[in-house]
């Protein structure tokens, strides 16, 4: 019998996608499992580490302490407090000083300067279109939770927009403004566009190669998708996409709960239990044989460009039926990267995997909820009553629930009822266990970086002046400073070229082409900031540490210039030049007012009266 499985499609998914399965499965889910159990406090997790074995277990107290959670949400916030310190994401263009490898003639400054803004303002366009600051926002998120994210773009997705236009019913041609004001009308029209989008992806939905810790250079990159019934139908009518194929998928299609979820879809999908309503939707980005392409008989691919290579970087796309199927025609990748990049919360040298919040503070984690739940299994028994009995010397038919006003009747034998029964209270011994709770606390600030000061903690440690307070919220922030600089290098600058090589190779207008350099400036703006702020507040406390200098100094300026490296508005907090004028102003007319009802000298604040001067005069 003939073989009639789509061979490229059985490579990829048969061998390359169930190989980082498996791999992901035994050398990185696990520990993505626990980081999530703990964010989420489920103290049945058997994911997570226990301080004792018999913790949680029958009466035994099952409280979880959300301290992974606290130094999440508080790492996320410190992470967008500078990723998007203005509101937008960190990033610049600008001309190359002289054209890398140009062999034509060079644009004249001002004209390539000029092409550069217009090129911006187009990028700006699309990342405002698709609220990408709000995406961002999700992707830090994760990268806190489970120690890296994943993003991708440009992408090219279908969206409504709405059309709005004036003209004069009954005129095909445009009128004079006059006419236009008098008779224009309004109208609205719904159409549907294509735009170059980002996007931010699932963790448990992408699978590459952990053979190497850069995921541009291994086999290659998969994105899995599960779509319902309606949304993989809308493909058929997608630019580039095989109709039939996809509709002989759908013809396997099956409407029910059959089957069993795999568990790489992650804790919430398996939540869903049988998730089968979906048809699996797999993007590919990766090399794969030359021969898959070339012993091809549903297309054709142009490999002229890689006569000299054994294996070919190609994008398509695959549906899972009974059997994988292409449903999108392969395409060499025009670019020499692949459209999905990878920031890292913690990198960890050499391994395709990295650290994060929940899993630098685990041990702490545990022992909080150890020595939590034993000081309130302590409580539970030193604040209750135990009873000692002795059933022999009871009446019969007695029990033993206590309530108020019970009564309890002894045998006739018995002359003292301390012989049948007794009450007494096991001893409070937690006395020193806050004390522990609180190191391990401290603990978990350490290995996380992340001081409670960043929440806005200081009890444990209270600066007496506000020169030390901005020195411990200084240190405090630079544990931030290799995760915005992996943002940058991982998320923000193959972004942005992404997008600038899609414009520059598919835009018409020319007038926004040139050789441009992408600058991701989330580190150096975090940087420049942190810098100028340390300087300022050192030239303030030399300026003020004597009285001749603190008489020349201007107070005010470096408090507005402080506040501005912090992005507050020092207009807000502080008075302008005007405004301290006035002040003073108000100040010199009133006490001229008290010295004229009092009928005393007028004179500036300090200035003595022509009395006091003579009185110095003849002392």
């Amino acid at each position: 019998m003939a073989d009639t499985r789509d061979k490229l499609a059985s490579y990829l998914v048969d061998d390359l996608l169930n190989w980082m399965m498996e791999e992901r499965r035994n050398l990185i889910e696990e520990q993505w499992r626990a980081n999530d159990d703990a964010f989420r406090g489920r103290y049945d997790s058997s994911t997570l580490k226990k301080w004792k074995t018999s913790e949680g277990q029958g009466w035994r107290s099952r409280v979880f302490v959300r301290l992974t959670k606290q130094k999440v949400v508080t790492g996320y916030n410190n992470l967008l407090a500078v990723m998007l310190q203005g509101g937008k994401l960190p990033w610049d263009i600008e001309p190359t000083p002289i054209p890398e490898g140009a062999t034509g003639q060079v644009l004249p400054e001002q004209e390539a300067n000029a092409r550069c803004g217009r090129m911006k303002k187009v990028i700006r366009d699309n990342l405002d279109e698709c609220r990408a600051e709000s995406r961002y926002m999700t992707a830090a998120m994760v990268m806190a939770l489970y120690g890296m994210s994943w993003i991708r773009g440009p992408v090219l997705r279908q969206r409504k927009v709405v059309q709005r236009q004036m003209s004069v019913p009954g005129f095909g041609f445009e009128v004079s403004p006059e006419l236009l004001s008098q008779y224009g009308r309004h109208t609205m029209s719904v159409e549907t566009v294509w735009r170059p989008v980002m996007e931010v992806l699932n963790p448990w939905s992408v699978f590459w190669d952990l053979e190497t810790s850069d995921h541009q250079e291994g086999h290659g990159v998969f994105v899995r998708e599960m779509m319902s019934y309606g949304r993989f139908l809308d493909l058929a009518e997608t630019p580039g996409y095989d109709e039939q194929a996809i509709r002989d998928i759908l013809s396997q299609f099956k409407d029910d709960d059959s089957g069993e979820i795999d568990q790489s879809h992650g804790p919430y999908a398996e939540a869903l239990l049988k998730r089968r309503r979906v048809v699996p939707v797999i993007e590919f980005f990766g090399r794969v044989p030359k021969r898959y392409l070339e012993e091809s008989d549903k297309w054709s691919v142009d490999l002229s460009n890689v006569k000299q290579s054994k294996e070919v970087e190609i994008h398509c796309v695959i549906a899972k039926g009974k059997s994988p199927v292409v449903i999108r025609k392969p395409v060499v990748n025009p670019f020499p990267y692949r459209p999905v990049y990878r920031a890292l919360w913690e990198e960890v040298p050499f391994e395709a995997g990295a650290l994060s919040v929940p899993e630098n503070m685990q041990d702490s984690q545990s022992m909080v909820n150890g020595l939590v739940r034993s000081m309130m299994d302590n409580k539970s028994l030193s604040s209750n009553l135990l009873l000692w009995w002795n059933a022999s010397k009871m009446a019969p038919g007695q029990n033993k629930v206590l309530y108020p006003g019970k009564t309890f009747e002894t045998a006739d034998h018995v002359e003292d009822v301390r012989q049948a029964l007794q009450f007494f209270a096991p001893p409070d011994v937690t006395g020193s266990t806050p004390e522990l709770i609180n190191m391990f606390e401290r603990w978990a600030s350490q290995e996380t970086n992340l001081p409670d000061v960043l929440q806005g903690e200081t009890s444990r440690y209270q600066p007496d002046t506000a020169f030390e307070m901005s020195k411990l919220v200084e240190s405090a922030n630079k544990g931030i400073g290799s995760t915005v600089r992996n943002c940058d290098e991982g998320h923000i600058e193959p972004l942005i070229t992404g997008f600038y090589d899609y414009h520059y190779a598919t835009s018409p207008d020319e007038g926004i082409k040139g050789d441009y350099a992408v600058k991701a400036m989330g580190f150096s703006s975090y940087q420049d900031k942190a810098v100028r702020g340390q300087n300022i507040l050192s030239l303030a406390q030399f300026a003020l540490s004597n009285q001749l200098t603190a008489q020349a100094t201007k107070v005010i300026e470096f408090l507005r210039e402080l506040a501005r490296t912090r992005d507050i508005d020092p207009d807000k907090f502080f008075m302008t030049d005007d405004e301290i004028q006035q002040q003073a102003m108000a100040m010199q007319a009133q006490m001229e007012q008290q010295a004229i009802l009092q009928g005393g000298p007028v004179g500036a604040p300090g200035e003595a009266g022509p009395a006091e001067g003579m009185q110095g005069v003849v002392q």
